[in-house]
This record gives C-alpha cells, structure tokens and sequence, in this order.
C-alpha cells in the first residue's frame, strides 16, 4: 500500500506536466485522424508520454531536490519533505521511463525515436554535469521545444508520417508557450534560481517586459491562426474564434503589467492555460471534416 501512497505523491507533485504534454500529443493523434484517430493507438501514443514525462520530471525533483526548498510551492513536493525517499523515487524514474519507451516502440519505430529524444532531452535538461536547466535560455527554449515534438509523435503515431500542419500547429503553441514562460512560469522560480546560478530571462527582463512578452505571444497568435487557415486550409473558425478569445488576455495583461504580485500572477497563469487549451481544440475542431465548417 506504501508503494501506491508513493507513486500517488509523485505523479500528483508533478500533475501539470504529466497532464499537458500527453494531451498535447493527444491534440496531434485527433488532428492526424480528423478529430478520429485510431483509439488504440492514440491510448498508447498518451499512456507513452505520461510515463516519460513522470520520469523525466520526477527525476529533475530528485536533482532540484535541495534547491526547491527555496520555492514557495516546490517546497511541499514530497521529495523535498522526505515524504518519498531518493532510492523509491529513482526506482520510480527508471520503471516508467522503460515502460514508456516500451509503449513508444510498439507503436512504431519513429514514434520510439522522437519519444527517445524527449526523454533524452529532459533527461540532460537536468543531468548535473550538462543541465541545460542552467543555460541561459536554452532552458526556455527546451520546455517549448515539447510541443512541437508532441505534434511529432502523434503524428507518426496516426499516419506514420510527419504532417505539416500539425507540426506547424504544435510550433505555433510551442512559440506562445516560450513567450509565456518568463512571466508566468519562471517568475516564481527566481530566489532559488538566484541562490543555485541558473540564469533565466526572468531574473534579466522587468516584469513589464515579461507581460509584453506574452502580449507579443497572444497578437502571434492571432496572425499565425489565420495563416494556419491561409496556408493548410484549416477552417475560418480557428482565427475567428481566436481573435475574440484573445480579447480577454489582453485586458488581464493591462492590468497586471505595472508589478509582479504572486498570487494574481498565478490565477493569471491558470487563466492563460485555458485559453492555450482552448486554442489546441480550435486546431483539432478547425481541422476536421465537419459539414458545418464548409461555410467557414
């Protein structure tokens, strides 16, 4: 029962990824299959990634271990409080990246390489003696970089073939989510940061800069949807809808941009995550053979 208890600690400390980047390769399995995938398939393609991702993320909590202590939040994972001990959680790390790789594998071959170069990716994004997590927007660059090598993997998953405009769906949310990242992720990182030498755009832009970032990330992607339409024939309700959902994010950013308050930069994170959710849908329903969308 102690084992269940434990790996229930671990997976809930790090639900967010576990939960994103699976559902980002779910998003390119629905649009490689019109909105209808094989289910099969596309259960292996997300049971895959939420193993990989547990691994690699558990494993950077076993790195971060002493610095998280610093972190408001990150201080309650349960490797930090000793809830979980190092040795179960590095037999936790190992377990679930072989089972994913395994789950990569059966599916097909490239499938297996592109889920091998995430996990190797992550794993060095970590790894003390290379740690990309300590190079200066490199860091950035290698959290964003998961979203088009999701697309990547749901693609060859469905079609055993790269499309284009799922990997152009999947690097217009990997650019938003690198513009998002200073702001609303790493903005709460930067003590520790600070104390351990990691150098991120964070700590080197002003808040205003930041949320000018993200302001940059929304009107990109408002141009980038219509050219998603323009060019692969994504339907008109994916610009249409964007724009006006993009409204909301706007206004929140006028209000916010003058100082960094924690608390409201947080609900304003999870605000910006719904409408990046909101738009993945929009690219998967946009894409689909749908009667109603002939008009569009």
């Amino acid at each position: 029962m102690s084992v269940v208890q434990d790996i229930k600690r671990l997976v809930k400390s790090r639900i967010e990824p576990i939960f994103a980047w699976p559902w980002s390769a779910l998003i390119a399995c629905l649009m490689a299959g019109r909105g209808f995938p094989p289910i099969f398939i596309t259960v292996l393609v997300v049971f895959s990634m939420m193993l990989i991702t547990a691994s690699v993320y558990i494993y950077n909590d076993i790195v971060d271990r002493e610095m998280d202590q610093y972190n408001f939040k990150k201080k309650n994972r349960p490797i930090v409080t000793g809830e979980v001990s190092i040795r179960f959680a590095q037999y936790f790390v190992v377990i679930t990246a072989v089972l994913g790789l395994a789950l990569a594998y059966i599916i097909n071959w490239n499938v297996f390489v592109w889920s091998s170069i995430y996990f190797l990716l992550f794993f060095i994004y970590s790894y003390p003696s290379i740690r990309l997590k300590k190079m200066y927007v490199v860091k950035e660059l290698t959290i964003a970089m998961v979203l088009p090598m999701s697309s990547a993997i749901g693609s060859y998953a469905v079609l055993n073939s790269l499309s284009l405009p799922i990997i152009y769906a999947g690097s217009t949310m990997g650019l938003f989510g690198f513009l998002m990242l200073p702001a609303l992720n790493d903005s709460f990182d930067i003590d520790e940061d600070k104390i351990y030498g990691i150098k991120t755009l964070a700590q080197t832009l002003s808040w205003r800069l930041r949320t000018y970032m993200i302001g940059l990330g929304v009107i990109l992607m408002v141009i980038l949807t219509y050219t998603a339409s323009a060019w692969f024939n994504f339907s008109l309700i994916l610009p249409l809808i964007t724009v006006v959902a993009s409204i909301l994010p706007l206004r929140i950013l006028s209000r916010i941009w003058t100082k960094f308050e924690r608390d409201y930069a947080y609900s304003t994170r999870i605000l910006f995550q719904m409408y990046f959710f909101m738009i993945q849908i929009l690219f998967v329903v946009s894409n689909m053979s749908l009667p109603f969308l002939d008009f569009l």
